[in-house]
């Protein structure tokens, strides 16, 4: 027979610990922002500027061609992954500040 009880302990607990998780959350979101660390503003025409600018470039990294003799699928992928992490890590250093 289907073990539905402990099928449903288990889906219990998850539904306590996500709710746990989702407290913890909010109770930390608001204490970052009364302590400033959260800008409840909107983001300035610059840093939106500079966040569209950073994205057009990381996708432009991600589709730029390479030669057509490349035998390799791999390693234009993983050098336009790459190309586009080392991008993008300014983006989110400007991001978190």
């Amino acid at each position: 027979m289907w073990p539905i009880p402990s099928v449903h302990r288990r889906f219990e607990r998850d539904r306590q610990s996500f709710r746990a998780q989702v407290a913890i959350g909010k109770l930390v979101a608001g204490e970052a922002k009364r302590l400033g660390m959260l800008d409840s503003g909107q983001p300035r025409l610059v840093s939106r500027t500079y966040r569209v600018v950073w994205g057009v470039i990381a996708l432009g990294v991600m589709v730029l061609p390479t030669y057509p003799q490349e035998s390799l699928f791999v390693f234009p992928a993983v050098l336009a992954l790459g190309a586009t992490w080392l991008l993008t890590m300014p983006q989110l250093g400007h991001s978190i500040r």
